[in-house]
């Protein structure tokens, strides 16, 4: 009798484990305002290779995309790309890392929030992390120094976010781009009407 009740809780906890689920993984995410463009046929931004001209005509012509007070619009263009990192445990692994504009930030509204330090100065070689990262990766801590391709990043500000973006380190797209020896965008950020 008594493994008889254990199982059906058991059974009971498990129907209601996949239920939470089920309902996490169906849940509404994103922002319906926010587009988001990549090269034709690309899966996710890391297979996506956009033009810098194809970015800009993304970015400053494109009808749908909103404006600012100003009538500057409202979009940005991003790289995307994983390199290897020292893990403060040894070892390397993986470490996405997102060259963004201006724009980035403010598209992220109020799920991104800056925890220590300060936010990057656009133009320079300064870098911003995840908050997971500052326990995980060699040199990401505040005040700590990422070398790219022998070009040093200092880290300035630690930040939050609750998607996968939070475990990222964010530096100006121009300053990877050169730092990485690349040309080519990942993907355009945007608002749209």
């Amino acid at each position: 009798t008594a493994f008889g009740i254990a199982m059906t809780v058991a059974v009971f906890a498990g129907v209601l484990s996949l239920r939470a689920g089920f309902e996490q993984l169906y849940k509404a995410r994103g922002d319906a305002t926010i587009a988001v463009y990549m090269r034709p046929g690309a899966m996710s931004e890391g297979e996506s290779a956009i033009p810098r001209e194809q970015t800009e005509i993304l970015v400053k012509e494109r009808p749908e995309i909103e404006r600012d007070a100003a009538g500057r619009p409202l979009a940005a263009a991003e790289v995307f790309l994983a390199v290897y990192m020292e893990k403060l445990a040894g070892g390397t692994t993986n470490t996405p890392l997102r060259g963004v504009q201006p724009a980035s930030i403010a598209l992220q509204g109020d799920r991104l929030r800056l925890v220590e330090g300060r936010w990057l100065e656009f133009g320079t070689n300064e870098v911003v992390v995840g908050r997971p990262l500052t326990t995980r990766m060699r040199g990401c801590e505040l005040g700590g120094t990422i070398v790219l391709n022998m070009t040093p990043f200092l880290v300035v500000g630690v930040f939050e976010h609750p998607g996968a973006e939070g475990g990222e380190i964010w530096g100006d797209a121009e300053r990877f781009l050169d730092a990485l020896d690349r040309t080519l965008f990942s993907r355009v950020v945007a608002r749209v009407e």
